[in-house]
């Protein structure tokens, strides 16, 4: 799976876990009940909320930046519950 090999080689370079195994386990459970499109639609909105979310967040508190780690797997479910009446139908 991409987003595993993604997770995967993140975390070589970094030297840290970047992506848990239930986050791919959801995308795909997601992909399967929403469809290819839908699910690649759920997966970039939950990217765009989190990474948007996270930032001001990271911003607000003060926090650094490269140490914390942010629950993708709420993003993404929130992504699959936009996806079918935003995405393709």
């Amino acid at each position: 799976m991409p987003i595993w090999a993604l997770g995967w080689a993140y975390g070589r370079i970094r030297k840290r876990e970047a992506l848990g195994l239930g986050d791919v386990k959801l995308l795909a459970t997601i992909g399967v009940f929403l469809g290819l499109e839908n699910g690649l639609f759920a997966l970039l909105v939950g990217a765009v909320t989190g990474s948007v979310l996270g930032l001001a967040y990271i911003l607000w508190q003060r926090k650094d930046a490269g140490s914390y780690e942010l629950p993708f797997g709420s993003f993404l479910c929130f992504g699959a519950v936009i996806a079918p009446f935003i995405g393709r139908r």
